[in-house]
């Protein structure tokens, strides 16, 4: 993970998630500031029933 993403998770920011499409999806946090530091972009695993 990003540095600027692990030290906004530390300091107490707001993490959501984003899906990207394709199975795709994103961690986000947003500082004290407002300002978003992305984390990196993840697969979801495939889902067998």
């Amino acid at each position: 993970m990003p540095r600027a993403f692990l030290a906004c998770v530390k300091a107490g920011g707001k993490v959501v998630t984003k899906r990207m499409g394709g199975g795709k999806y994103i961690h986000l946090c947003k500082d004290k500031q407002g300002h978003w530091h992305p984390g990196e972009v993840k697969v979801r695993k495939k889902v067998t029933k």
